[in-house]
């Protein structure tokens, strides 16, 4: 299956993922002795989360909170319709906002700030509608792939004191959820390109999650376009990843138009930056990866589409 397009069967890659996650759920349950109440768990990005948390805690023989998890998952069984929920991440506002502080936190990732003001959540809200029938009208596989994916957008603000801080962002451990930094500057076509970013994460992860894709050195860091900071080689390679479908699904809004002038000049820009950062990182990747079978694949598929040099 090639998922370097958007083109692709998004139910079945799911499905593969889902599958892996079940089966460790299903473990959970016989491992603290606990009927599963449900024979078809739906995986959505909250019972994701409460995978996860279940598994950390039983690690940690805290047995309370590990099973208080496992409870969250046999009482939140829901199926997904297809709808993306947007909320805003508020303190103390629910468990679901509970369990993502946790898990940003054990990656070391705070660098947001809630959002408690509606008139911004709002405007968020109705720009990010107007981004997915853009893309919808433009790239309708890029909208398929979204809407099969994600379950809920939570919105966040920027700390007051953080030069650095996540204008989105996604985390393996809840897979299907997508953080978004709402502001009222932003634009339909900037949420265009961070719906597209995000969801770029989430699809690759799913062969992330059995296939190491590079095998340099964490630890070692190379210059990355598209951060201030420096990044591990395998940073680098979802940000290629990320950028050539940045630039498909700009360059099909491009080529249909059904945006206006003003957005259409936008996507003009965006698209110019998105190419030539996507150009910067694969040749840092080309001289520096150490690539697994499936990584050297999807690294030849995106620089065979973009007429760039493959790896040998």
């Amino acid at each position: 299956m090639d998922i370097t397009c958007f083109d692709y069967d998004h139910t079945k890659h799911k499905t593969s993922f889902s599958g892996m996650l079940k089966s460790s759920i299903n473990y959970l349950f016989e491992f603290h002795e606990v009927d599963c109440e449900h024979s078809d768990i739906d995986i959505t990005w909250d019972i994701n989360a409460a995978h996860y948390l279940c598994s950390k805690h039983s690690e940690l023989d805290n047995n309370d909170k590990a099973m208080f998890y496992l409870n969250y998952i046999n009482n939140h069984h829901h199926t997904n319709d297809n709808s993306i929920k947007i909320s805003s991440l508020k303190k103390n506002n629910d468990i679901k906002s509970e369990m993502i502080v946790e898990i940003i936190n054990d990656d070391n990732q705070l660098r947001f700030d809630y959002l408690n003001d509606e008139g911004i959540k709002n405007d968020a809200t109705n720009k990010i509608n107007s981004a997915l029938l853009i893309l919808k009208k433009n790239c309708p596989f890029a909208y398929n792939e979204i809407i099969t994916y994600i379950d809920e957008i939570y919105l966040t603000s920027k700390k007051d004191d953080c030069e650095q801080f996540m204008r989105s962002g996604t985390n393996f451990y809840m897979w299907g959820l997508i953080m978004l930094y709402a502001n009222r500057v932003n634009t339909d076509i900037y949420y265009v390109e961070h719906l597209i970013h995000e969801c770029g994460h989430t699809a690759l992860n799913v062969i992330h999650a059995e296939d190491k894709l590079v095998t340099n050195d964490p630890q070692q860091t190379y210059s990355a376009p598209l951060r201030f900071d420096s990044r591990p080689m395998v940073g680098l390679y979802h940000a290629f990843f990320i950028l050539s479908r940045i630039c498909d699904a700009f360059s099909n809004i491009q080529r249909l138009g059904y945006v206006s002038a003003q957005q259409l000049e936008e996507v003009g820009t965006r698209y110019t930056i998105a190419k030539e950062k996507m150009f910067e990182t694969h040749n840092i990747i080309l001289n520096n990866a150490e690539f697994t079978a499936k990584g050297k694949e999807i690294f030849n598929q995106i620089s065979t589409k973009w007429d760039l040099e493959t790896s040998c």
